[in-house]
Order: structure tokens, then C-alpha cells, then sequence
């Protein structure tokens, strides 16, 4: 646990002293992150849940 600790206060060290590369690493993160939340978000809509009538099989929803 001791270990865990140590890397924990080193890696915080570190990230002080390279603020820029900090930066860049965080905003690379969360675009990355936000692509893939709105990638799903789109998959999800349009082929997990298309709202009702969007399907072409042939029969009329009323």
C-alpha cells in the first residue's frame, strides 16, 4: 500500500514540474473521452434505440 502511495506523490511531482505537458495530456484525455461519449451516444440513438416508426419493415405503425 506504502508503494502505491510513493508512486501516487512521485507521479504528482512530476506532473508539477511539466506543466505544460500536464496540460496537453488532460485536454488529450478529455477530447478523447468526449469523442467516445458522443460516438455512443450516436450508435446508441440510431441503431440501439431508433425511435418508433424508423425501422422499413413493411408495415405502418399507428
Amino acid at each position: 500500500m506504502w508503494g502505491i502511495l510513493e508512486d501516487f506523490r512521485y507521479a504528482a511531482s512530476v506532473l508539477r514540474r511539466t506543466p505544460t505537458s500536464t496540460t496537453v495530456a488532460v485536454l488529450t484525455l478529455a477530447l478523447g473521452i468526449a469523442a467516445t461519449t458522443t460516438v455512443f451516444g450516436w450508435i446508441d440513438g440510431m441503431v440501439l434505440h431508433p425511435f418508433r416508426g424508423a425501422t422499413d419493415d413493411g408495415q405502418l405503425v399507428s
